[in-house]
């Protein structure tokens, strides 16, 4: 048994079978929402099927396994339409444990479906410090991820990835996306939503109801996100940059990005991103999640 464990979200097309490499430094969980076939589940450390929404089933999982948040250091929580490598994972393990971060992700190649271009992977860092950690591919310490659990226990299945950097006093340096590593994204945001029991309303992220849910979770936590942040980093070379312009500099890199994907729409999210950098609030302020989970009750309680 490893200190560090994935736990992987999947159906029968998963892309996770290279992650169980006999070269890797972590375990395995499959936790799969529908039936899978056997080679997906050879040489993990066990396979649970659970179907139903992820971030329930999430909850359920740790509810019901109370021993993987002590028996593990890092935790990951991944989809399963990465395409990346055991040696990409186990460098993201190593990076979490020598910079001490709570929670991170690898970044996005160029050629991924992706719904933020702060998650784009980012050629001038190492790794960028942030306030958002995507839901599809986050990395925690299991402290971290002991936190964020009454998060899980609010009932959506949009949002928490929205909350979850803002759960630590000393969270200048907690929260990144490690551009040295990077994961492809394989599908379309929300393609696999009705296989995880959510029907074809999340199909796309700029659909109706996706954006309802994301209204409604924030009405009744009276907490809202104004955008992703990258505030610092690590450059290649090994030096700190700090600054919002120094930051937004180097994030013109991904136009380079943006020239190869015209036909996907890529201006804008690259223009957003920029424009955060330098506009946006970081918002990275810890929260009292005992008083929003009051909130969410009285909100409800009232509607």
């Amino acid at each position: 048994m490893h200190q560090d464990l994935i736990i992987v979200r999947c159906g029968a097309g998963s892309q996770h079978g290279n992650w169980l490499d006999r070269e890797r430094h972590y375990d395995v969980i499959i936790f799969g929402y529908e039936p899978l076939p056997a080679h997906l589940t050879d040489g993990a450390a066990e396979a649970i099927i659970m179907p139903g929404p992820k971030v329930v089933c999430w909850q359920k999982l740790l509810q019901m396994r109370p021993e993987i948040l002590k028996r593990y250091q890092q935790i990951a929580l991944l989809d399963d339409d990465l395409a990346g490598s055991a040696a990409d994972i186990n460098k993201l393990f190593a990076y979490g444990r020598s910079r001490g971060l709570s929670l991170w992700q690898p970044s996005l190649s160029w050629d991924s479906y992706f719904s933020y271009a702060v998650t784009l992977h980012n050629p001038k860092f190492r790794l960028r410090y942030v306030n958002f950690v995507e839901m599809m591919c986050p990395f925690f310490s299991a402290e971290q991820l002991r936190r964020a659990l009454p998060l899980f226990g609010l009932g959506y299945e949009v949002n928490i990835d929205r909350l979850w950097c803002r759960l630590r006093p000393d969270w200048c340096k907690a929260y990144a996306i490690v551009d040295e590593v990077q994961f492809r994204h394989t599908r379309q945001v929300g393609l696999s939503a009705a296989a995880q029991g959510f029907g074809d309303g999340l199909r796309h992220r700029s659909g109706n109801r996706y954006q309802s849910m994301i209204d409604r979770a924030e009405q009744e936590t009276g907490l809202y996100f104004r955008g992703p942040v990258a505030y610092a980093g690590e450059a290649r070379n090994g030096q700190a940059i700090n600054g919002r312009f120094a930051m937004a500099l180097r994030a013109t890199a991904l136009l380079g990005a943006a020239r190869n994907r015209v036909n996907h729409r890529f201006f804008r999210p690259v223009a957003d991103h920029l424009r955060h950098i330098l506009t946006r609030p970081i918002d990275n302020e810890p929260i009292d999640l005992n008083l929003v989970t009051a909130r969410v009750h009285e909100a409800r309680a009232g509607s």
